[in-house]
C-alpha cells in the first residue's frame, strides 16, 4: 500500500485580494480629478473677475490711461483730482 512520510506538510494559506482597481475605477477617478480642476479653475476664475470688477469700481480706469498720440483725436480734457 501507501508509505506513510514522517516529513510534515507545509501549508501556505493565499489570502484573496481585497479590491483591485478595475477600468471603471480607472475612469471614474479621472473622470472625477477633471471635475474636480474645472470647479476650482471656475471658483478662482469668478474670484478673480470679482477683484478685477471691485478694483475697477474704486479707480476709474480713464485715469490710469495713457493720453492719445493720434493727430486725429487731439488732445484730451483735463480731468479733476480725486480727493
Amino acid at each position: 500500500m501507501f508509505l506513510q512520510q514522517n516529513q510534515p506538510f507545509i501549508v501556505t494559506v493565499i489570502q484573496k485580494p481585497e479590491h483591485q482597481m478595475t477600468v471603471l475605477d480607472l475612469f471614474l477617478g479621472s473622470f472625477l480629478l477633471t471635475l474636480l480642476a474645472i470647479l476650482a479653475g471656475m471658483l478662482l476664475g469668478v474670484l478673480f473677475g470679482f477683484v478685477l470688477v471691485r478694483r475697477n469700481q474704486r479707480r476709474r480706469p480713464e485715469d490710469t490711461r495713457l493720453p492719445s498720440i493720434s493727430p486725429l483725436l487731439g488732445p484730451r480734457p483735463p480731468t479733476p483730482p480725486t480727493q
